[in-house]
């Protein structure tokens, strides 16, 4: 059976500044509220970063409003900390923000060629390397596609392994199709340099083979 992708994926929960208080409320000042994409209070974090008015801010958890969807309240001042359950609550330039278009290696929107078509991310960012999965024998060249940011080998794995949630791919490639490709490197190094030995221990590798094998 041949090897068809290799897809190396963090293994660890993101980690919190110290300075992110979790069931803490900062009841107050607030000059902006908003539901938030998903449930990351790093989210709110950002934008009150990004914001110059921001000086501090308060996510509320899934569950606590009437419609169940996490919040962002930003603030204008540093209301006093409040203890509360609802809530995780900092202050700006007291928590570390992240930087999620630049994760060395990151894979985007993989899809099936044939099945699910290109989606356009030219609006996005133009430095994408893309990558052409095909299958051996598929019709129509058939396979899995992908884009990845661009490594950057001067990263401190140490670093990221502390920043980023688990299920994240980095350096996928298929076997057959990009086995060499010097595109394919994340911290500096090749999927098949991580395993082994583990020389990051917070990645995992794995072989992901065709169920069946050409006759």
């Amino acid at each position: 059976m041949k090897s068809k992708s290799l897809p190396v994926a963090m293994g660890q929960p993101p980690s919190w500044s110290d300075k992110l208080r979790d069931n803490v409320d900062r009841p107050g000042m607030s000059y902006k509220s908003y539901v938030l994409s998903s449930a990351d209070p790093q989210l709110c974090a950002n934008d009150c970063a990004n914001d110059p008015n921001c000086k501090a801010f308060t996510y509320v958890k899934p569950g606590f409003r009437s419609h169940g969807k996490p919040e962002c309240w930003l603030k204008n001042g540093v209301p006093d900390a409040v203890s509360s359950e609802c809530c995780i609550s900092g202050v700006r330039g007291e928590v570390t923000t992240f930087d999620w278009n630049n994760i060395p290696g990151l894979v985007l929107h993989l899809y099936h060629n044939v099945n699910q078509g290109a989606p356009d991310l030219g609006p996005i960012r133009s430095d994408l390397y893309f990558f052409a999965g095909h299958d051996l024998g598929g019709s129509e060249g058939e396979g899995y596609c992908w884009w990845q940011v661009p490594d950057n080998p001067n990263a401190d794995p140490a670093d990221w392994s502390k920043k980023l949630p688990s299920g994240i791919v980095l350096a996928l490639k298929h076997q057959q199709n990009q086995g060499s490709d010097p595109r394919l490197t994340a911290f500096g190094l090749n999927p098949s340099q991580y395993w082994p030995p583990y020389k990051y221990t917070f990645l995992n590798k794995q072989n992901g083979g065709d169920m069946h094998e050409r006759g």
